[in-house]
């Protein structure tokens, strides 16, 4: 079977009571709702991400990685899972101010691989749009503690305006939440562990408070993380030990050539286009994710006016 070309995945849905209506063309699960997330590129747990396009068609995620490892990402017999998650979200409501665990917590309390580093591209923000990214500068971890669970957490919260076409670096350890009226790309590491440290007195889909986690949330926190913006048309976003990301703009047809490692293109601009590798071509939407095998030299993109982050493993 041939496997060495550019490879799309049909999206996870996942409803999650801050979501919205937006992300629900990008998917055939119409009936779930509100739609808070699509997941892209996941071998987590029984979330697999399943081929839509070539010989591969219907194949997951993980059965590649078993079948062919060394044609699809290089070094799988290293890795526990694949690596990399890709996501677009909808925060039609403020998400929980939550942290994630690193390594070392997610090992120790969950008896997970990896902790959980990502971050946020602002694909689209409403006027007045903001997060939360760390504490306000002069409170220190110690001083969070009495307000974990508690509404007067909002006031040791440092919030940030991020405008369209910005980002940010969300590393394992760092205060966040994301504010309504945003849509997203998130990369991240492959896990699922969320601390929650607040939720707004609001009652999820269940009908009853949502968990919170403060004890595990309160040793991962790291209080002297406040990450900049990064808002640049283009060039390099992130480097870390887990992934780094470098958006692209494009219009016409350009031919890449990536050398050996897998690369992970996330479509986020307003316009869709083409790509082609071994003579495999497939359409793709202003919002997508298409994997390119370890074994896959070279390919082409094809896209009137399209924005791109080319994401690889740190």
């Amino acid at each position: 079977m041939n496997i060495i070309y550019p490879m799309k995945f049909k999206p996870i849905a996942k409803e999650l009571v801050w979501g919205g209506e937006l992300l629900k063309e990008f998917t055939e699960e119409k009936h779930i709702r509100p739609i808070g997330e699509l997941w892209y590129t996941s071998d987590f747990k029984d979330d697999i991400s399943v081929v839509a396009n070539g010989e591969a068609r219907g194949y997951t995620l993980r059965e590649l990685m078993r079948k062919f490892p060394e044609r699809l990402i290089g070094n799988a017999d290293e890795l526990p899972r694949f690596p990399i998650l890709v996501k677009f979200i909808e925060s039609k409501k403020y998400l929980s101010v939550q942290v994630h665990p690193d390594d070392d917590m997610a090992k120790k309390y969950e008896g997970e691989p990896w902790g959980k580093t990502e971050m946020w591209y602002f694909i689209d923000v409403k006027k007045g749009f903001d997060i939360v990214a760390g504490l306000k500068q002069g409170i220190e971890k110690k001083d969070i503690e009495k307000h974990l669970g508690e509404s007067s957490i909002k006031n040791v919260l440092r919030h940030v305006h991020p405008k369209k076409g910005c980002s940010i670096y969300i590393p394992s350890g760092l205060v966040h939440a994301l504010g309504d009226g945003g849509i997203v790309a998130e990369i991240q590491q492959t896990s699922d562990t969320t601390y929650r440290l607040y939720d707004w007195d609001r009652i999820g889909m269940n009908g009853k408070p949502r968990e919170l986690h403060l004890k595990k949330g309160f040793e991962s926190i790291k209080g002297e993380l406040r990450p900049d913006l990064i808002c640049k048309e283009k060039g390099l976003l992130v480097e870390s030990p887990y992934f780094s990301v470098r958006k692209l703009q494009l219009e016409g047809e350009k031919e890449f050539k990536k050398g050996n490692r897998f690369l992970i293109i996330v479509s986020v601009g307003e316009e869709g286009g083409k790509i082609r590798g071994n003579d495999v071509e497939t359409s793709f939407n202003s919002l997508d994710v298409i994997l390119i095998p370890s074994a896959l030299e070279k390919f082409t993109i094809t896209s009137k006016k399209g924005d791109f982050l080319f994401v690889r493993t740190g």
